[in-house]
Order: C-alpha cells, then structure tokens, then sequence
C-alpha cells in the first residue's frame, strides 16, 4: 500500500515574514507533483488558508476537518464539498492523524504544537505509528529542538523516542525526508 496521505499541521496565522507563505507553497508544490494527497484543519486563514489556497491552484486533492466551534464562512476553506464538519477540536485532530500516514508540521503556534505532542505522544505510546517531519522555516523551530534536547538530557525523554521526528531544513529536504520515509 503507497503511503501518501499527507497531514499538515500549522498556523492560522502566517507569521511575521514571508518566507513562512512562500517556503509552505513551495512545499505544496513539490508534494502535489509527487502525487501526494493532503489532510489539514479545514481553515482558509494563516498558513491553513495558504496550504488551502496552493492545492487547490495545483489541482491538487485535499480534505479539510474542522469542528463546528470553527465551522464560519470567514474560518473555513472555501470549497465546502471537501469539508467534513465534526463535534469538537479532540475529534478534528483525532480523524486528521488517523485519515493520514505522515505527518508534516509547518510553522504555527499553540494548536500546532498541541497536535505535533499529541502525534509524538500517540507515537511513543505506540497507539499509532505516524512520521512526523518538521519544515524547519529559518529555523523557527530549533528552540523546540533545545527544549526537547533539555528534557532529553534531563531525563524525560529517552533518546530512542526521538527516531519519531525528522527535521527539514527546507521544501526540497522536506520531499527527500518523506521520499526515504514512504
């Protein structure tokens, strides 16, 4: 069975700087021509909105999931016909990691963060076995690579658990990561 399901995990908000926009474009690009389909949060606003707007000007596939809390006409995707609305956030991330075989987190706050710990978590607890790959844009996330060194070298965490993350510098890694992965 051909892994090639994406979920992506980010921000619904875009950031201070551009590159966040452009480097998530690229990315789409690379993985749509790669064949890959897409799974996310089913929002039109941030990076969600960007990812959104990418696969579709690719003539890409792509599902949305959102919960009804965030089911707004000024919130979701536009194209509602591949929005599945469902009961709260819990089951919005829930049915993106089940509905997909890797996971790609782009840059994001709060939300995004909760859903990569989650995916770490489920990974570690062997409830799934899901790759995760980071797009490490400029480097947004080498403090969450210093806090997870942290509470490794403290004893929180043990060294084989980090095998569940890969790191991408940029789109192009980011296709060789998961190319070496599926």
């Amino acid at each position: 069975m051909k892994k090639n399901k994406i979920a992506i995990f980010c921000g619904s908000k875009t950031g201070n700087k551009n590159i966040y926009k452009e480097e998530v474009k690229e990315a789409i690009k690379l993985l749509n021509d790669n064949n890959f389909t897409f799974i996310y949060g089913g929002g039109s606003i941030g990076l969600m909105g960007v990812v959104f707007d990418a696969i579709k000007s690719y003539n890409g596939k792509i599902t949305g999931i959102i919960p009804k809390i965030l089911n707004k006409k000024h919130i979701r995707q536009k194209d509602t016909k591949t929005l599945h609305v469902v009961s709260s956030m819990s089951t919005r991330k829930n049915q993106i990691i089940k509905k997909s075989d890797i996971i790609v987190i782009f840059p994001g706050g709060y939300g995004t963060l909760d859903e990569f710990f989650e995916i770490l978590t489920m990974n570690q607890l062997k409830v799934v076995n899901k790759p995760i790959i980071i797009l490490n844009t400029k480097k947004y996330w080498d403090p969450l690579k210093k806090v997870l060194l942290n509470a490794y070298k403290e004893g929180f965490i043990v060294e084989k658990d980090f095998r569940y993350i890969n790191w991408a510098n940029d789109p192009i890694d980011l296709l060789h990561k998961i190319k070496k992965i599926i």
